[in-house]
């Protein structure tokens, strides 16, 4: 069991490392992972196969970003596990929030994932438009779980919490 602690610690320590170098670099990568695929003009042509092309692109990418978001709640439960009472408390809330958010995420995706795979037998533009609604939206939602999950960590790695971790 301390063996997979120290695994998942170190899984999220590259990305922590990564964050840091960016910053230094005088760079912003305050963005996640942007899962809205393939973006066509109002008035542009979007074909059956566009839109197809488009949709398993964001299936893709939402997907690594749904397993980043689960590493780190991963990794935040390790150190739950490890804190003193009260930091228990705070860093709990974040992640319940993140678990119930990223869930919400998956079923959605899911859901419409059925419901384009009925519409693209009838295909039309608004199918492809309903598709990049929902996409904006996952991304905006993915993007509150990953900043929640994101300043919590910087605050536990920068001593911001006073337990020993």
């Amino acid at each position: 069991m301390k063996f997979k602690k120290h695994i998942m610690l170190f899984t999220l320590t590259p990305f922590l490392l990564a964050q840091a170098c960016l910053k230094d670099a005088d760079e912003t990568y305050d963005e996640p992972i942007d899962c809205t695929g393939l973006h066509f003009k109002k008035n542009e042509k979007v074909t059956k196969a566009m839109a197809i092309e488009d949709w398993d692109m964001f299936l893709k990418q939402s997907q690594e970003a749904i397993d980043v978001a689960e590493t780190n709640i991963g990794n935040l439960e390790i150190k739950i596990d490890e804190a003193d009472a009260n930091d228990k408390i705070p860093w709990q809330e974040t992640c319940d929030y993140s678990s119930r958010t990223v869930l919400k995420l998956k079923m959605a995706r899911a859901r419409r994932n059925k419901e384009f795979e009925n519409e693209i037998k009838n295909y039309d533009r608004s199918v492809y438009e309903r598709n990049e609604a929902f996409e904006t939206q996952f991304d905006r939602d993915m993007a509150g779980v990953t900043a929640k999950l994101a300043t919590l960590f910087q605050k536990i790695f920068s001593g911001y919490y006073k337990s020993e971790l």
